[in-house]
């Protein structure tokens, strides 16, 4: 028994671990390329609201590149009863690049508390100057895309609390059906658990329509 709750423990703690690493990583939210320059874009995979979302932008010139300015406008929706939340955030400001220069920056903006679970949108402005011999002729390009998914920290609280719940019935279950005369107790923590799990469900169901209500 003890072996097992050794284990059952270990395994909620790899379980965590992985979900920490995943939410700190970064993924490669947009990029750009052609035979002028590459431009990459990387943000963490997802965090909750509130937290810093860091923006991190790379850049590998082909040719010659003058005056490259790029600029990211990230939208999500508010609570209801909010306003929607746009943030302008200025990534590259005139830069000016060699064939073969590369270029690496980062921005880290904080996202409001207040903001919905689900998918934070960027779009991106993107203008430069390629030397053209004699000459440099003007680029531009705009983009829309995902760059983070927010989490529901409500659902996963409610979520976490079931399974520490189960895991108390469960011990407790097992201490009981040890003795036929309190068999009628481990039904009791069966009926506690099943209204348990009810609730969560309820409430869940709840967040889940407040949200589409909001998105709609």
């Amino acid at each position: 028994m003890k072996k097992k709750v050794v284990l059952l423990g270990f395994l909620c703690l790899l379980g965590f671990s992985l979900v920490s690493q995943c939410s700190a990583a970064e993924n490669l939210a947009w990029n750009f390329r052609n035979d002028e320059l590459t431009v990459e874009v990387w943000a963490q995979k997802q965090i909750y609201p509130g937290e810093n979302l860091t923006i991190t932008i790379s850049v590998e010139a082909q040719k010659k590149i003058r005056n490259l300015y790029v600029t990211i406008v990230l939208s999500a929706s508010e609570a209801e009863g909010s306003a929607a939340w746009n943030c302008c955030e200025s990534l590259i400001y005139d830069l000016e690049l060699q064939q073969g220069e590369k270029y690496s920056g980062n921005r880290t903006i904080t996202t409001p508390e207040e903001l919905d679970p689900g998918t934070l949108y960027a779009e991106i402005f993107m203008d430069w100057k390629v030397f053209k011999s004699p000459l440099y002729e003007t680029r531009s390009t705009r983009e829309s895309f995902m760059v983070v998914h927010l989490r529901n920290r409500e659902v996963e609280q409610l979520r976490q609390s079931l399974q520490d719940l189960n895991s108390t019935f469960q011990d407790l279950k097992l201490r009981y059906m040890g003795s036929e005369a309190n068999i009628s107790g481990a039904r009791n923590l069966s009926y506690v658990l099943m209204a348990t799990t009810a609730v969560f469900g309820v409430s869940t169901g709840v967040l889940l329509l407040k949200r589409k209500k909001q998105q709609t």
